[in-house]
């Protein structure tokens, strides 16, 4: 886990490794989850993109294991940013102040992305990304990233 020093003007912000099991790349900005391995040296980092839809039935289909802070090839470790503000890409112009779930537009893209809804229900409890704080435009936006 690597945590940036804090100062007064910059706010905090951790990164943990991850381990891209894909066979295709990450894009900056994209939510990850977690993926089950039992695969010494990658159990505990392996990810991939948002592969379903939340909603208040299902839930999330895995823990949110952050965000991707620059593009990462197929298969190869990065360090995925896990607390603090970062741009993340959404599929709408979300709204500040209001919580984001990470979500994905459907099962097989890859482009994950954050969502936001009014409804409250403990299955978004894992799909949970943090808090909105601004919006740069209709395909990003500044979060408060709490997933660690």
């Amino acid at each position: 886990m690597q945590f940036q020093k804090s100062n007064e003007s910059t706010p905090e912000r951790v990164y943990m490794t991850r381990y891209n099991n894909l066979g295709t790349a990450l894009i900056l900005g994209q939510v990850v989850e977690f993926v089950q391995s039992a695969v010494d040296g990658t159990a505990g980092l392996e990810i991939r993109g948002i592969t379903a839809a939340i909603n208040l039935t299902t839930g999330a289909a895995a823990q949110i294991a952050g965000v991707c802070t620059a593009a990462v090839a197929a298969t190869t470790r990065f360090t995925a940013q896990v607390y603090g503000p970062a741009t993340v890409r959404a599929n709408t112009t979300l709204t500040a102040g209001r919580a984001v779930v990470a979500d994905s537009v459907n099962a097989t893209s890859f482009a994950s992305d954050a969502s936001q809804s009014t409804l409250v229900s403990a299955e978004y409890a894992n799909a949970i990304l943090g808090v909105c704080l601004g919006v740069t435009n209709a395909t990003n936006a500044i979060i408060h990233i709490r997933c660690m």
